[in-house]
């Protein structure tokens, strides 16, 4: 068992950081929208199904189609804040109100997808498939460019992220906006056009991230969209309201945590040892692993 360790270390690292892009995309909306968005798993199915649809069925270039993913992936989530969010914003709907729509408009976008798809799982075998997929041998652990690539772009654009909200003027007021939408209002930010653009940062990790990660499953199919959606949710809810490094450092954690519970238990345990160990977590520090304690349940 231990001989496999660093073998399970190193496939958790991949999958952390496939969640952590997961993480920080959904924290980015929902530390700035205030909104816990639901329908930011449509983004994963949209992304990936799109790609399948572009590149291996249409036969558009797969630099094309990917970026046409990404691309439709990202207006497909700022039409939802335009049509649904921003309008239940304006009239002063209650968060449950904000979140059922949410959910709503998920299940309701993922089955129109689902019927143009006949709900099946399809293989997503792009040209260059074969290539990243390979595995190579470096000491006594396999890796594969696509997970070389998965961890590289991950940090890259972790890094990004972190540079885009301390050194440029529109990061530093999508953090405002965060923090104190009144406030924001009060000193004349644009807090609605603030908003758009953390929507569609936050969507565009997503998309990104469901390419990959099809990418390295060889498949694409409907749950993509719900398994997404609860690893954000979690992952943001793990560190603590609004940290969005933090969702990075937590989704990290729970890639980690799947692995080496696999490496004890059956496969199928994974996923409730990992949440589990979350909700563990969560009862020993309620604000988050990042978080500070500001109030208590009920109050």
């Amino acid at each position: 068992m231990l001989a496999q360790l660093p073998q399970v270390l190193v496939n958790g690292v991949v999958l952390g950081a496939v969640y952590a892009l997961i993480g920080v995309g959904f924290a980015i909306i929902y530390s700035t929208l205030g909104v816990l968005h639901f329908a930011h798993g449509i983004v994963f199915v949209a992304a990936s199904y799109l790609v399948f649809w572009f590149s291996l069925t249409m036969g558009v270039p797969v630099w094309l189609g990917i970026v046409a993913g990404i691309v439709i992936a990202v207006g497909l989530s700022l039409l939802i804040n335009a049509l649904i969010y921003e309008p239940l914003r304006a009239r002063e709907a209650r968060p449950y109100i904000v979140l059922v729509a949410s959910i709503g408009t998920f299940i309701v976008l993922e089955n129109l997808i689902g019927i143009q798809f006949a709900f099946i799982p399809r293989l997503f075998e792009l040209p260059f498939s074969k290539v990243l997929l390979t595995p190579i041998l470096v000491g006594n652990i396999y890796l594969t460019p696509i997970a070389i690539i998965i961890v590289a772009t991950a940090i890259v654009l972790c890094v990004g992220m972190y540079l885009f909200f301390s050194c440029t003027k529109i990061g530093t007021a999508v953090l405002a906006v965060g923090h104190d939408t009144e406030l924001a209002e009060i000193v004349g930010m644009r807090t609605k056009l603030v908003r758009y653009v953390a929507m569609g940062v936050g969507s565009a990790l997503a998309a990104v991230t469901a390419i990959l990660w099809c990418i390295q499953l060889g498949q694409v199919d409907m749950t993509i969209g719900w398994v997404a959606l609860f690893v954000a949710f979690f992952a943001t809810i793990f560190a603590g309201e609004g940290k969005i490094a933090g969702a990075g450092g937590t989704g990290f954690i729970m890639g980690i945590v799947w692995n080496v519970a696999a490496l004890r238990f059956p496969t199928k345990w994974s996923q409730t040892i990992l949440f589990m160990f979350v909700i563990t977590m969560l009862w020993m520090k309620p604000e988050g692993v990042f978080g500070t304690r500001t109030g208590r349940m009920g109050k």
